[in-house]
C-alpha cells in the first residue's frame, strides 16, 4: 500500500467519524447536538491543518527552499550575486544566461571561485535532434517538410549557440584560469545551477516550450542529512566526470 492509499484511508476515516458525530447529534437534545457538531468541525479543521502542515514540512525536509513558476533571465543576477566559492552549470548552450554571467564575471573578478560549465556537445547529432524535438514537441516519426525544417533549424541554431558560447567564454579575462568547460551527450529535460555546493537551481523543461518559460525549484543542502539537493548534485558530478574523458570545449577553460 503506497502513501496515497494511506492518505485516502485516513480521510475516509475522518469523514466517517464526522458523519457518525452528525448522526449521533440528530438523536440528542439541542445543547448536546451543538457540542457534537462543533466537535466534528474541530476534528475536520485540525485534520486538514495537520495534513497541510505535514506536506509543508515534508517539502522542507526534502530540501526544497523555493519554487518559481517562471525564472526570467534577469534572475541570474541574483544567483550569481550569491557565488563565493563555486558556480556550476548544466544545460544546452548557456546562451540565455551568458550576458548576466559575463557582466558578473567582468565586474566582480572571481578570485578563488571555481567555475564549471557543462554544455551539450555540438557534434552529438542525436542529442541535438532530441533537444530540438523536445522543444518543438515534434516526436512523431513521420514529419511534414515544414516540421522537418523546424527541427533542422533548431539543431543548427543550438549548435551555433554552443560554439559561440565557447568562443565568448574563452575571450573573457583569465578564462583559462577560472573557467572549466566540458561537453556532455546527455538528453536533457532540465538545467541546473549549483552555488557553493549549498544551493541548487533546477529548471524543469516542459515539452513543446522554450526553456526560458521553465519553472524552477531551488534546493538547499541539509547538513548531515540526505536530501534532493544531494540527488541532483550527484547527478551533476557524474555527468562532469563522464565528460572528462571526452572532448573539452574548444578554446575555453584551457581546453585542448
Amino acid at each position: 500500500m503506497d502513501y496515497t492509499e494511506l492518505r485516502t484511508l485516513k480521510w475516509i476515516s475522518v469523514v466517517a467519524g464526522i458523519a457518525s458525530i452528525v448522526a449521533a447529534a440528530a438523536l440528542l437534545e439541542r445543547n448536546a447536538r451543538t457540542i457534537l457538531l462543533c466537535a466534528g468541525c474541530v476534528l475536520f479543521v485540525v485534520s486538514l491543518w495537520f495534513e497541510l502542515k505535514r506536506d509543508r514540512l515534508s517539502a522542507l525536509f526534502s530540501g526544497v527552499s523555493r519554487y518559481f513558476e517562471r525564472f526570467p533571465t534577469e534572475s541570474n543576477r541574483e544567483v550569481l550575486a550569491g557565488v563565493r566559492k563555486q558556480y556550476c552549470y548544466l544545460g544546452i548552450s548557456f546562451a540565455s544566461a551568458f550576458p548576466q554571467f559575463r557582466q558578473w564575471y567582468e565586474s566582480q573578478p572571481p578570485a578563488g571561485v571555481r567555475i564549471r560549465i557543462l554544455l551539450t556537445d555540438p557534434s552529438a547529432v542525436e542529442v541535438l535532434e532530441f533537444q530540438a524535438r523536445y522543444q518543438t514537441g515534434l516526436f512523431q516519426q513521420n514529419l511534414s517538410p515544414e516540421e522537418r525544417r523546424r527541427i533542422d533549424d533548431a539543431v543548427a541554431g543550438v549548435r551555433m549557440a554552443i560554439r559561440s558560447t565557447c568562443r565568448l567564454l574563452s575571450a573573457l579575462p583569465d578564462s583559462a584560469t577560472h573557467i572549466e568547460v566540458r561537453l556532455h551527450r546527455e538528453k536533457l529535460r532540465e538545467w541546473m545551477y549549483q552555488v557553493d555546493g549549498n544551493l541548487l537551481y533546477l529548471g524543469l523543461l516542459r515539452k513543446g516550450e522554450n526553456g526560458l518559460e521553465a519553472p524552477v525549484a531551488v534546493f538547499r543542502r541539509k547538513q548531515d542529512k540526505w536530501s534532493l539537493f544531494d540527488h541532483f548534485a550527484e547527478e551533476w558530478e557524474s555527468l562532469w566526470e563522464a565528460a572528462e574523458a571526452g572532448t573539452k570545449a574548444p578554446g575555453a577553460g584551457g581546453a585542448a
